[in-house]
């Protein structure tokens, strides 16, 4: 097969040359050259002042700002529709009128497509202005009236783009497209050799002119879609849409729209007036009956009417001669007293300094976010350094109350007498010593003690080492032990060396009792 396609294609190339077709048929020159031609396609639509062109002009929105094929368009029903809104785009919130699609060329089975639509800074380019006149249209002045929400199979397979007012489910057909979208790209001077798939290539390639990805591309017209498409994104990349309602597609928070001003209660009351009362009835449903998708084409429509509202002024003045003009609503007091106020608003926001301010909001806004993370930041710094210093600080104060009690405890033992015994020094007694050279050598065994470098309370502080305990020991004369006689060999003279002495030595008896001289423990027994 693809051999045969091959053999095909070069037959057909060869065919082109010898009949010298034109060289720009299929090449970025065929096609949309700016965008005053899509308004003029536009514009063509509805200039036919009929229901139909109002029609034709939403299919041909869908195939350029939805990227949908022609038999995507057609097979659209009011069910596929649904509507988000996205914050932080700009001053103006970002309506998105969601369509979902589940068949097509390329979807056969069932696979859920998402695809969107914003309003566009040219009001006579906004695809879902368009939709909204025509949608009011549809159900004010259309013979086949508002869809009836009594059930799902009531309204679920009415057509957006009815090939006739005579039955809701009949889709458009391609000959009916085919000849309306000819007609449009003639009148604005387009050339081109194809007919209902320009505007799908014409609105990727506008994308790209403004500088959107070609992955973004890819994705908002759901070419070589992976399984993360598939099943995870919402396939509506934000530059696309836009790029194509002419914003700047990345890095901006710049959608604003002059017109977005508000409108009355009692007025938006006026279109679509059955609203409220499919509102309620849809919110006091239970169990199967309930039908949300229900619930969110009306929530979508009450937006609608405020876009109609915004968008249909500026129609008023384009098209003057326009079918729609004969309604009771333009010919309603507070519809025309609104409509001198909203040229004044609009001027007035368009020229003024509000609308540089609101556009210059975002940047300012961001430039304040980045400074404001800056600041926390450093906040956070200066905390944790804090937070360090005083858990240094409470080391310190522990570490000084640690050495005042190990200060304390010396200064305590320090306080106490110390008495070192003479036969740790290594001194002698000699037994010929006389009590009063025993009292004085008994002097002499306590030793001088002295403190050297006692720090004070801040010296502590800083850990320096404890004091040091130095024990001098003077030189002075000190008794030499006693030593009984091991020649006695009576009672008698052992009693008397213990009470009175023997050879001018001192009593035992003395030596044991006297409270200032401890020479229990120095009494030597000679061999």
């Amino acid at each position: 097969m693809k051999s045969l396609l091959l053999v095909l294609r070069r037959v057909d190339e060869q065919t082109k040359r010898e009949m010298f077709i034109d060289k720009t048929s299929n090449t970025i020159f065929d096609g949309y050259q700016n965008r005053k031609q899509i308004e003029d396609c536009f514009s063509a639509y509805v200039s036919r002042n009929t229901e139909q062109g109002l029609r034709d002009a939403v299919a041909h929105a869908l195939g350029l700002y939805v990227l949908y094929r022609g038999d995507n368009q057609r097979g659209m029903e009011l069910s596929d529709l649904a509507y988000t809104v996205w914050d932080n785009e700009g001053p103006t919130p970002m309506l998105v009128v969601v369509c979902v699609s589940r068949r097509g060329k390329v979807n056969k089975h069932g696979k859920v497509e998402y695809s969107g639509l914003i309003r566009n800074k040219d009001v006579f380019m906004c695809p879902v202005g368009i939709l909204a006149v025509y949608l009011f249209q549809a159900g004010s002045l259309g013979d086949d009236g508002f869809p009836n929400l009594a059930s799902r199979e009531t309204w679920y397979n009415d057509k957006l783009l009815q090939h006739s007012i005579y039955s809701r489910t009949d889709q458009l057909t391609y000959k009916a497209q085919y000849d309306s979208i000819t007609q449009a790209l003639k009148s604005a001077q387009v050339n081109t050799g194809k007919k209902t798939h320009i505007n799908r290539a014409g609105g990727a390639q506008l994308a790209e002119s403004e500088g959107v990805s070609a992955q973004d591309i890819a994705r908002a017209g759901h070419w070589n879609q992976d399984v993360l498409e598939n099943v995870y994104l919402g396939h509506m990349p934000r530059s696309v849409l836009r790029a194509l309602a002419g914003f700047k597609p990345y890095g901006s928070q710049d959608y604003y729209l002059p017109r977005d001003i508000p409108v009355p209660d009692t007025l938006q009351r006026m279109v679509f007036p059955s609203l409220e009362k499919w509102e309620m009835d849809l919110s006091l449903r239970q169990g199967d009956a309930i039908d949300r998708q229900a619930m969110t084409f009306v929530q979508l429509l009450k937006h609608l009417r405020k876009v109609f509202f915004q968008d249909i002024c500026a129609w008023r003045q384009k098209y003057p001669e326009l079918y729609l003009w004969s309604h009771s609503l333009f010919q309603n007091d507070e519809f025309k007293q609104w409509e001198a106020c909203y040229f004044d608003t609009c001027s007035l926001r368009t020229n003024s300094h509000d609308r540089r301010l609101a556009e210059a909001m975002p940047q300012l806004a961001s430039t304040l976010s980045a400074h404001f993370m800056k600041q926390t930041q450093d906040s956070n710094e200066i905390h944790h350094k804090l937070s360090s210093l005083i858990t240094t600080a409470q080391n310190q104060d522990v570490s000084l109350n640690l050495n005042q009690q190990q200060l304390s405890r010396i200064l305590v033992a320090l306080s106490q007498p110390i008495i070192l015994p003479s036969i740790l020094q290594g001194t002698e007694i000699t037994a010929s010593e006389t009590p009063a050279q025993s009292e004085t050598t008994s002097r002499a065994l306590q030793p001088t003690v002295t403190l050297e470098n006692i720090p004070t309370s801040s010296t502590a502080a800083e850990g320096t080492a404890p004091p040091l305990l130095t024990v001098v020991n003077q030189p002075r004369s000190v008794l030499t032990p006693f030593s009984l006689l091991r020649t006695l060999r009576t009672v008698n003279q052992v009693w008397e060396e213990y009470t009175t002495g023997l050879n001018g030595k001192p009593s035992a008896k003395m030596m044991y009792e006297n409270p200032q001289h401890h020479w229990g423990s120095l009494l030597i027994r000679s061999s």
